[in-house]
């Protein structure tokens, strides 16, 4: 007699498949807000602050940089008066650019992002019946697709997932349509759940996925550029952080107005 043929029939495996099935449910739902939050909300936060103040920081950066610069090259200079380099002037300047790298750097990356702001700015609004929509033809694909939910999907199942969760990114919804239609043609093979113990692991590994998944969406909302969400909204707050800038800016250009007469007047000197 096969003692597993009538598994399905006890009510501790019926009650151990339902909060199976709640726990792939709930995981789906929160891996899309996940997602939405990631690649929608906080993309959306992030082209609002940057279109906001992000070009007056730039801006600002840019000048605070060059007065760092300035008064880097002073300090060279009084450096090299001291141990009598005088001669070695010239090679200042190349010193500097290897000291400036850094800051070369973070404004570069603060130019990128304005940059995929403004071409995030460009595509299209979306509408809250496009939105959606775009939601659930993505939470299709999650439930089908998505490698959490589905442990044995293939490499070309695993392609048709990527594509879906860059078309939803870019909140290109006729892609997204064709991936689903695409997708929905696939045949998904349910697993066998060959008794208690199949249950009992999944149950414990979806369970650790949305404890996991959940700690993500809270540490998301804490940080950049969730955190902006509140500041961007706020007018006031937007124009005060402004005008914050252009006083900054001011005294930066002041600054590097003065440092520049420095140099000028302590080369001038040595060359005499």
């Amino acid at each position: 007699m096969n003692l597993n043929s009538g598994v399905n029939s006890f009510p501790e495996y019926e009650n151990l498949k339902q909060r199976v099935d709640y726990l792939r449910a709930l995981l789906t739902g929160l891996i899309l807000e996940r997602d939405a939050l990631v690649l929608v909300e906080c993309k959306n936060i992030e082209t609002s602050y940057m279109l906001e103040v992000g070009q007056l920081e730039y801006e600002a950066y840019k000048l605070q940089s060059a007065v760092l610069r300035a008064q880097r090259k002073i300090e060279i200079i009084e450096d090299y008066i001291k141990d009598d380099k005088a001669s070695e002037l010239k090679a200042i300047d190349k010193k500097l650019n290897r000291e400036s790298d850094m800051y070369d750097e973070q404004l570069e990356a603060q130019m990128n992002t304005i940059e995929a702001a403004l071409e995030r700015q460009e595509r299209a609004s979306v509408s809250e019946e496009k939105a959606q929509r775009m939601n659930e033809i993505y939470q299709m694909i999650l439930e089908k697709l998505h490698p959490d939910l589905n442990l044995e999907i293939s490499a070309s199942e695993l392609a048709f997932f990527s594509n879906a969760r860059a078309a939803y990114e870019q909140a290109d919804l006729n892609r997204l349509e064709v991936i689903s239609r695409m997708v929905s043609e696939i045949e998904v093979v349910e697993k066998a759940e060959d008794g208690m113990a199949v249950l009992v692991r999944e149950e414990q590994r979806l369970q650790e996925l949305v404890e996991d998944v959940k700690l993500e969406i809270e540490k998301i909302k804490t940080e950049y550029p969730y955190s902006m969400k509140h500041f961007v909204q706020d007018k006031t707050a937007v124009e005060e952080k402004k005008a914050d800038l252009r006083a900054a800016m001011s005294q930066f250009e002041d600054a590097h107005i003065r440092y520049k007469a420095i140099i000028r007047d302590r080369l001038e000197k040595i060359e005499e």
